[in-house]
């Protein structure tokens, strides 16, 4: 069997991305066996940075310049799967941010003269880890559930450009699709070069293949999170189940700003129905500033700022408690139904929670057009969980098409 890569490039606290990995790390670990499987993070950024510095046609050149030869990588230090995985908690946590001497050393660090020297001291670092893409015949990219306009800069694509210079057979899991001109730019020249594509909504399915990928090559499938806390991966299943509490989540997204107004009529109409509010963040370092917007629409009588989780399990528990949650984090819907929690999923930037949500059978979580917010409170006064059949129905159509894309040893164009 050959060895495959995963590469999941993102660094964030977002519990759902790292509940993603974490179930796409055994999705593969099945299919390829785990000692077949090398869990990578990313190159170090100063590398990337440098190197996507240059045009997409001479990436290849000035990582060679920037690295040395790409002829002889050092393979990184095999072992088991198992004993591989504790770096995600190292990958999934950020310090806030610096201030004083340490803020004006990280400006130092971050301009064009530091990039560079930081670049010629990440190179053992760097070789190993393209060693690691060279060294597997298949390599799978998790992009965190999304290519996006906020998230995603040219230089976390310069592995895969690696990979796909290298020859290798390439698959792209479990996202969204809503590109940058760079990275529309860099899919226009690579798209036909994937060798296998799975999508979570219909909207990035066609993009990808008018793109250039290959419709046979193409898989439409709901999200690998909706097998979070089932046997596939037990150890995210809540430890207990919480009877349902008067109370409603809201779960905000700061990548961009929002319109305040919207959450403050349903937090003031939960309010009048006798519901506690908790505003839930898996990533108060993004949320932060958003939530202080709407709770200084709102006030905070009867709001709860819930500390900020950093346990999926205990994530997926608390959820299960709640009368209902409204959010605008596409992972925090699908964790508060699989929780047994009536969801009602907005999109506050792009459409991924739509698309996601419609590809799964959940169209009916969603509130979505102008009049979203009276939708939302329509749902919560309904207050009906999911039927646990339609969950069952995604974790199938979720295990039935990673069967059939992996292992991709054996196919061929």
């Amino acid at each position: 069997m050959d060895d495959v890569a995963l590469l999941s490039n993102f660094k964030t606290r977002n519990l759902g991305n790292l509940a993603l990995t974490r179930v796409v790390q055994r999705l593969l670990a099945t299919r390829y066996g785990a000692d077949h499987l090398v869990a990578l993070h990313r190159l170090p950024h100063p590398i990337a940075d440098v190197v996507t510095s240059s045009p997409l046609s001479g990436w290849q050149r000035a990582l060679e310049r920037t690295v040395g030869d790409l002829g002889s990588l050092p393979r990184p230090d095999r072992s088991t799967f198992g004993e591989r995985e504790p770096d995600l908690a190292a990958i999934g946590k950020e310090g806030s941010a610096p201030t004083g001497a340490r803020a004006l050393l990280g400006r130092a660090a971050h301009s064009g003269p530091g990039v560079r020297v930081r670049a010629r001291l990440d190179r053992d670092t760097g070789r190993e880890h393209l060693g690691g893409l060279d060294g597997a015949a298949d390599v799978v990219w998790n992009p965190g559930g999304e290519i996006n306009v906020h998230a995603t800069p040219s230089s976390r694509l310069l592995d895969i450009d690696f990979a796909i210079a290298r020859s290798k057979r390439v698959a792209m899991t479990n996202f969204s699709f809503e590109p940058t001109p760079e990275t529309l730019a860099f899919f226009t020249a690579r798209a036909a070069s994937l060798h296998r594509v799975i999508a979570r909504d219909e909207r990035t399915a066609a993009a990808l293949v008018d793109l250039g990928v290959d419709e046979k090559d193409m898989f439409l499938c709901p999200d690998a999170v909706f097998l979070a806390g089932s046997d596939t991966v037990p150890e995210l299943a809540p430890t207990t189940r919480q009877d349902h509490r008067s109370v409603l989540g809201v779960v905000l997204h700061g990548i961009t700003s929002v319109d305040t107004s919207h959450f403050a009529r349903i937090i003031r109409a939960a309010r009048d129905a006798g519901l506690a509010i908790e505003i839930l963040s898996s990533h108060l370092t993004i949320d932060g500033d958003v939530i202080d917007q709407v709770l200084a629409v709102t006030g905070d009588t009867g709001v709860t700022v819930m500390p900020e989780f950093t346990d999926i399990p205990r994530y997926i528990a608390h959820l299960s408690g709640l009368h209902a949650v409204v959010t605008a984090r596409f992972h925090t819907a699908v964790m508060g139904l699989l929780a047994g929690t009536t969801v009602v999923g907005v999109d506050t930037y792009g459409t991924k929670v739509a698309g996601g949500l419609t590809t799964a059978g959940f169209a009916d979580a969603l509130a979505d057009g102008a009049d979203w917010p009276e939708q939302a409170i329509a749902i919560i006064e309904r207050g009906e969980p999911a039927d646990p059949a339609r969950l069952d129905d995604a974790r199938a159509r979720v295990l039935s098409t990673w069967s059939e894309v992996f292992p991709m040893a054996d196919l061929t164009r």
